[in-house]
């Protein structure tokens, strides 16, 4: 709807129908999504200022409703902002909004709610986000119930408090196919790693090009230059270190896992390598998050043959949406509630 109505300011601006679908810009974008909310907002309660007057309901220099005056300084630390807009919750405009942001990763009801509210106000909009997921055939086909599992307990890692990847966990998934970014028709292998936080369940998640050792020493030595350097990382040992099939074992059977484990220790990072059998929680919270990453690609990518560098793009963006997820909320206020992220 925002592009049309672009598409439509841009043809009024030029006087002219040619070539108007390609010359979209972002100016005329934020244009039309002003002439929208200020539309909706139209269809709003008339007692709606005494209605929200405890989030600070004001009238900002577009002529937009927005709340959270009372409130600046703890939206600007919070959110990164000093107002969220106000929007009624029966309108049709919100279910393609809330359809908007759902289609970004298809994630569940809190992370759509999470990236709501870093812009809109909308009251009871949990209802219609759980609704328009519902709805969601893709969510529906991704999304099968599983026979439920008692759960061992926690290890030390998993609950003291600690910076973030001051305490990780690796492991690997793929191969991904490959092409070249000359000869189109000449593809080979990469392989994702994956190291996720033990504490605050943070993920960074890249790629090595190759299925040798020091490829994913590489790998290994730009996530510490990102994140530094864990007090501890915790893999499976050998051909366990993997979320995949049996290719994927062979090519980690061969490592040599000597330079590997070094890495590190003038540093303080201490590498402990366990067996599934032995803890299960470990391999379950790296497998876990592979699965999340296998279903955001799925979704991005497809069956798309990329080059190395464009899924190394992928993977980073999906980094970033599974550091968006909620980890946990606190209410606030009557009416509304803290969401912490693991970014």
């Amino acid at each position: 709807m925002l592009r049309v109505t672009s598409i439509i300011l841009d043809i009024a601006k030029n006087r002219s129908f040619k070539g108007a679908a390609n010359r979209i810009s972002a100016g005329n974008i934020q244009i039309a999504e002003m002439i929208w909310i200020k539309h909706i907002q139209k269809s709003l309660p008339k007692d709606s200022l005494v209605r929200f007057r405890r989030l600070g309901v004001q009238t900002n220099s577009d002529g937009i409703i927005t709340v959270g005056q009372r409130m600046q300084e703890w939206m600007k630390r919070t959110w990164n902002q000093t107002e969220f807009i106000l929007l009624p919750t029966s309108h049709p405009f919100i279910k393609l909004i809330v359809a908007s942001f759902h289609s970004e990763d298809h994630s569940g009801v809190d992370t759509t709610l999470a990236k709501l509210r870093s812009r809109y106000w909308i009251p009871g909009v949990r209802r219609i986000i759980k609704l328009v997921k519902k709805r969601c055939i893709i969510c529906r086909k991704r999304e099968k119930k599983i026979v439920g599992q008692q759960m061992g307990m926690l290890p030390i890692e998993r609950l003291q408090p600690a910076p973030a990847f001051y305490y990780c966990a690796v492991d690997l998934f793929g191969p991904f196919m490959i092409r070249d970014t000359v000869k189109k028709r000449t593809h080979g292998k990469a392989y994702g790693v994956l190291f996720n936080c033990l504490t605050t369940r943070a993920v960074y998640v890249d790629l090595a090009e190759g299925y040798d050792t020091s490829s994913f020493i590489m790998t290994l030595r730009r996530f510490v230059t990102v994140r530094g350097y864990p007090r501890k990382m915790i893999s499976d040992s050998g051909s366990q270190l993997v979320a995949a099939g049996k290719e994927l074992q062979q090519v980690v059977h061969k490592w040599d896992w000597e330079p590997i484990k070094s890495f590190g220790e003038c540093k303080g990072m201490d590498w402990v390598t366990t067996k599934s059998a032995d803890a299960p929680w470990e391999n379950g919270v790296s497998e876990s998050l592979v699965k999340s990453v296998k279903k955001s690609l799925e979704v991005a990518i497809g069956t798309s043959v990329m080059t190395f560098s464009e899924l190394q793009t992928v993977l980073f963006e999906v980094s970033n949406l599974l550091n968006e997820r909620p980890i946990g909320t606190k209410k606030f206020g009557p009416n509304g509630r803290i969401i912490f992220v693991s970014k």
